[in-house]
């Protein structure tokens, strides 16, 4: 995809999504679920998003980079 067809986002545009879903009561019962634009869109997470196994891989390179590894591990 050409960057001329990529519709970017200012930062505060960005961040709109994350807001309603810190603030907004109608999702203050939700958890895990996927949003985009202000509204739930469970379909659109990718199925590598949904690896727990590379999620873990990640957390753990995470935490070595980082040098905060947890104490439960």
């Amino acid at each position: 995809m050409s960057m001329s067809r990529v519709k970017c986002k200012t930062s505060e545009e960005g961040a709109q999504t994350s807001i309603y879903c810190a603030v907004s009561e109608d999702v203050a019962e939700e958890s895990g679920k996927y949003y985009v634009d202000c509204r739930q869109a469970e379909d659109q997470a990718s199925d590598t998003s949904r690896d727990m196994g590379l999620a873990r891989k990640l957390w753990e390179y995470s935490e070595r980079v980082t040098g905060l590894a947890t104490s439960d591990n």
